[in-house]
């Protein structure tokens, strides 16, 4: 393994409690009920195929006003309770140390992911971060990872001398994270300390020193 690309939240960013109080803050604003359940509010998200503005805003016009405003409460949000996981940051340490390339791949805005990474202190383990926007899809479209590894072996000098699933491992916590990982037809890892559920085709696992000792396993077999 040459290259580890990390989804964010849910994976290494605690962000529910960030998520779901923008979600219900802007359904106040909207005259909808602001109670929705947490949980619920993270698995619509992570739903491949729903679209979360129609589900949690039923018959709202999204204004650019209203667009605007969700984008200042949700960068707020973020600031004050999105938290990276315990472990997170001595796995990234580890890695790194062991000269593995990591990388980011957020369904998210990528300057407020990076924000978010700096704040908790471990953008500066990242060499390269991307993210959805107009023209890069959200997952489970492969771009963005097929991005990254190109990125990589670009900035690197690597050369992936064998199929890029041997070589780069996609880590997440979602169906939409491990269908991403099935179309840009690398190998995934589901952790299931955050937001997730267990998968039923990939490994899992509950904490970050379990997928520490997979990421190496596999490194020293390369």
């Amino acid at each position: 393994m040459k290259l580890v690309i990390f989804d964010m939240d849910g994976t290494l960013i605690d962000s529910k409690d960030a998520i779901s109080n923008t979600i219900n803050t802007m359904r106040q604003i909207v005259g909808l009920d602001a109670g929705l359940d947490k949980t619920y509010i993270v698995e619509v998200i992570n739903t491949p195929g729903v679209n979360y503005i129609d589900e949690f805003f039923p018959k709202v016009k999204i204004t650019p006003e209203l667009a605007s405003k969700f984008e200042e409460i949700y960068i707020k949000n973020y600031e004050l309770e999105a938290v990276v996981y315990g472990g997170v940051k001595k796995l990234l340490n580890e890695l790194k140390s062991r000269g593995i390339y990591i990388a980011l791949a957020t369904n998210g805005p990528v300057d407020n992911a990076t924000k978010t990474l700096a704040k908790c202190e471990i953008l500066n383990y990242f060499d390269y971060t991307i993210g959805a926007n107009e023209k890069i899809p959200k997952k489970p479209d492969p771009t963005m990872l097929l991005t990254a590894t190109e990125t990589i072996k670009a900035l690197s000098g690597l050369n992936f001398d064998k199929d890029n699933k041997d070589m780069v491992l996609f880590v997440g916590d979602s169906l939409k994270d491990e269908l991403a990982a099935i179309n840009a037809k690398i190998d995934y890892a589901q952790v299931t300390w955050g937001f997730g559920n267990k998968s039923e085709k990939f490994p899992n696992f509950t904490a970050p020193k379990e997928l520490f000792s997979h990421i190496i396993s596999s490194f020293y077999q390369i």
